[in-house]
């Protein structure tokens, strides 16, 4: 109520949305915020990211230079990472040469982290070594993020 700003039951909210780049690369932002600290959240899109791209717009070209060649030549589409700093998680998601990726980070107490891949149903094990042929016969059809 505008007429008693100091009444406790107040609340306010509201969101924002702007576009920035990361060297070459185009990053959507958004955020929502509020005085329910469990609806504050900032989230970041790309829509297609290659991680040389990534490696090189933050300077970090020795990494780039240290991981595997299928580490570094990953290509991303649908990029999305949210962060909600008073729950203490960051989550995201995208699809990548591999299959679809998720990313779940929490800190409420002790670290929870979770790491999904979905490769796609063609996806096989000799892509990533041929020592790995054996593996080929698993079946993944149906796997799906959740």
């Amino acid at each position: 109520d505008i007429q008693e700003p100091t009444k406790a039951s107040r609340s306010l909210s509201g969101s924002i949305e702007s576009n920035s780049t990361l060297g070459n690369i185009p990053i959507a932002l958004s955020g929502s915020f509020s005085t329910n600290r469990e609806d504050v959240s900032v989230t970041a899109s790309i829509e297609n990211l290659s991680m040389n791209s990534f490696f090189e717009a933050v300077g970090a070209i020795v990494i780039a230079n240290s991981v595997p060649d299928e580490l570094s030549s990953l290509d991303l589409s649908a990029l999305t990472a949210t962060i909600r700093p008073f729950d203490k998680v960051l989550s995201g998601s995208a699809t990548t040469s591999l299959g679809e990726a998720s990313l779940y980070i929490e800190k409420a107490g002790e670290l929870d982290l979770q790491i999904g891949l979905a490769p796609p149903a063609n996806w096989s094990f000799s892509s990533l070594s041929s020592a790995l042929s054996p593996m080929d016969a698993i079946d993944f059809t149906g796997t799906a993020m959740d």
